[in-house]
């Protein structure tokens, strides 16, 4: 996604890998959380197709999660869309 921001916590960006990352189990998907340098740390919660799986805190440079893939990898979904959705439940400043 392009950079974007709330109060405190500016310079974030999303990014998707739809075969996971190198850790990941098969059938999930990675949506990663990337914090500019001097940026609060955050309480969010990430929604992948509607689905998330629980609210997370990033207060480091970057968070990685693994999600179930929002659909089974059969030709019929090809053309179907991936909706990544994040809600940032509390800026964590000092």
């Amino acid at each position: 996604t392009p950079m974007f921001g709330v109060r405190l916590a500016n310079c974030m960006q999303l990014s998707f890998f739809p075969n996971g990352s190198r850790t990941s189990e098969d059938g999930q998907c990675t949506v990663s959380v990337t914090r500019g340098p001097d940026s609060a740390g955050i309480k969010f919660e990430i929604l992948v197709n509607g689905r998330g799986i629980g609210p997370k805190v990033c207060l480091g440079k970057r968070y990685l999660g693994d999600f179930p893939l929002p659909f089974n990898e059969s030709d019929e979904h090809k053309s179907k869309r991936v909706v990544i959705s994040m809600q940032v439940l509390d800026v964590l400043a000092d």
